[in-house]
């Protein structure tokens, strides 16, 4: 079977080195880059389209969840997993809405990142015990609709949200207009709705946007 490929974006050198000395004992998981800095995680991302991302939401000159939107746009089969050191219910929904498909803490106790991230990469969502009550909170019932969502159907739910047109759409996400409408179609079938109208509509009643 292929290794689960990593990339580590975080900005505590002992962090990453921490990480990496855990998973280099799995026989099923390879760090393939690690980094500080945004602008070269996008980089290795672009090169290496691993199959999960590590992102600390404290990157220096960019945002967690600027980073998991442009992650998407690169790379949308990669599966970010958030680890984190703040428990903040703005930056979960944030996360979340671009494409995370978990949120863990640094200091808890039962941490355990290789699960973690064995989860994600087989497209389940993992989050810390203090999490999910705000992921509920946050969420309600639209739980089930956020994980028959894809990281790229989340992009375009929150971009419908905005007003974008199909073309605008496009234009941002660097995908065809065909593309585009096929994704449109998907979320209207998963939302049991008839045009985009409708999924904006149901998204904000449930929070999704």
């Amino acid at each position: 079977m292929p290794k689960v490929t990593v990339v580590l974006i975080d900005d505590h050198m002992l962090v990453r080195k921490g990480v990496c000395s855990i998973l280099d004992t799995t026989d099923d998981i390879e760090v393939v880059g690690e980094t500080d800095d945004g602008e070269q995680a996008l980089e290795l991302i672009r090169i290496m389209k691993p199959d999960v991302v590590v992102l600390d939401l404290q990157i220096p000159g960019s945002s967690g969840a600027e980073l998991c939107w442009k992650i998407a746009q690169l790379s949308p089969q990669t599966a970010v997993l958030i680890l984190s050191a703040f428990l903040n219910p703005l930056l979960l929904k944030t996360c979340l809405a671009a494409g995370a498909r978990g949120y863990v803490l640094k200091n808890a106790e039962n941490l355990d990142i290789v699960s973690a991230i064995r989860s994600v990469a087989s497209g389940g969502t993992v989050f810390d015990q203090r999490v999910q009550g705000l992921e509920q909170e946050l969420f309600g019932n639209a739980r089930s609709l956020f994980e028959t969502l894809t990281p790229r159907e989340l992009q375009l739910v929150s971009l419908l949200g905005k007003g974008l047109t199909n073309a605008e759409i496009s234009s941002k996400l660097n995908i065809t207009l065909n593309t585009t409408k096929g994704h449109i179609k998907e979320i209207m079938l998963k939302f049991d709705c008839r045009n985009r109208v409708e999924i904006v509509i149901k998204a904000r009643e449930e929070n999704l946007i």
